[in-house]
């Protein structure tokens, strides 16, 4: 049994430092010499914008490609999804694609799992995952 420990940061209200709290929490339990993945999970992308991936539009897998593999019955590449930040903390990043995801996920039997269902594989590899969330 893995003792990972999955953090979601999660606000109703925006412009409350949950991507902030994302990065910082992240980066402080790196240097501790834990193992961090941060999943962004903003349409907006920011936490992965924050980490330095500044044209997040362009990258061409994501946290969306990642959820789509899943409901279409499709390996999930990790290692062409991670992406390594210089704080070594590991990124699974967003962009504006996660916005209509929600509309493809309305038919989607146990949609409320998905997300959990995609990163229960890569517990063993971490000892915190820290989900940046959008507004509730």
């Amino acid at each position: 049994m893995s003792k990972c420990k999955v953090i979601a940061v999660a606000n109703q209200k925006g412009g409350v430092g949950k991507t902030t709290t994302t990065a910082n929490v992240a980066i402080g339990l790196a240097r501790n010499g834990q193992e961090v993945l941060v999943v962004d999970f903003d349409p907006q992308g920011d936490l992965t914008a924050s980490l330095g991936w500044k044209n997040n539009d362009a990258l061409e897998n994501t946290v969306s490609t990642m959820l789509d593999d899943y409901i279409n019955d499709k390996e999930i590449h990790y290692p062409s999804l991670i992406l390594t930040h210089s704080e070594d903390v590991d990124v699974i990043p967003a962009n504006i694609e996660l916005a209509d995801f929600e509309m493809r996920l309305v038919s989607v039997i146990n949609r409320e799992h998905v997300l959990r269902s995609c990163l229960e594989p890569l517990r063993n590899r971490y000892d915190y995952i820290l989900i940046d969330c959008t507004l509730l």
